[in-house]
């Protein structure tokens, strides 16, 4: 009776070891196609082996993968990429008998629904030894005079009575290239609204 209890229990003990032979391997190779007709391997992707209660997963190298050990069964194959079509196999593994799987993945288009480019405007263009500021890249609120843009200015100095930019004082204020109030630039930049620009 010993003797049957202790192969009983070394039949128990094997069995669940068969079910996950180290020699049983399921290996493949990928292929890229292409929307524009070339074929290459596909390195990178994500491959999942999912049986019921387990999941193993692994990267192609050069469309290359391989899982090693597996168990026998059913299982289902599955193969992501980025920018690719998503691949499903079901399998069923049968102990030494799985063979090297060619699998083919596709190019997969995203349609875009609408997209805006926006270019930033430069703040300061430099022609010969002038320096031309252009509002227009500014932050303005409704309201603002002429003077919160030159506070927003690049090397731009103020107090209530001078502007400095790059450490000159500013003496006269151009507006589209005409001279305006004169010589006191602080009486146009505190009195002209944004909306002159």
């Amino acid at each position: 009776m010993k003797k049957f209890i202790s192969i009983f229990l070394l039949l128990y003990i094997t069995l669940p070891i068969n079910a996950q032979d180290k020699t049983n391997e399921l290996s493949g190779f990928i292929i890229h196609k292409q929307e524009n007709g070339s074929n290459g391997s596909l390195d990178g992707a994500n491959i999942f082996l999912i049986y019921a209660k387990d999941t193993l997963k692994t990267t192609s190298i050069n469309g290359v993968f391989r899982f090693k050990p597996i168990k026998t069964g059913k299982a289902k194959l599955i193969i992501t990429a980025i920018g690719c079509r998503k691949v499903e196999k079901e399998l069923n593994i049968i102990a030494g008998k799985n063979s090297n799987l060619y699998i083919e993945i596709l190019d997969e288009s995203i349609q875009l629904e609408e997209v805006t480019i926006k270019g930033r405007i430069s703040i300061v263009t430099q022609n010969g030894d002038t320096l031309i500021f252009n509002p227009k890249a500014v932050n303005i609120q409704e309201g603002d005079v002429a003077m919160n843009i030159v506070e927003q200015l690049p090397g731009t100095e103020t107090d209530d009575h001078s502007v400095k930019i790059m450490g000159k004082q500013v003496t006269k204020t151009y507006i589209d290239g005409r001279l305006i109030f004169g010589s006191d630039p602080m009486a146009a930049l505190k009195n002209l609204l944004q909306q002159m620009y």
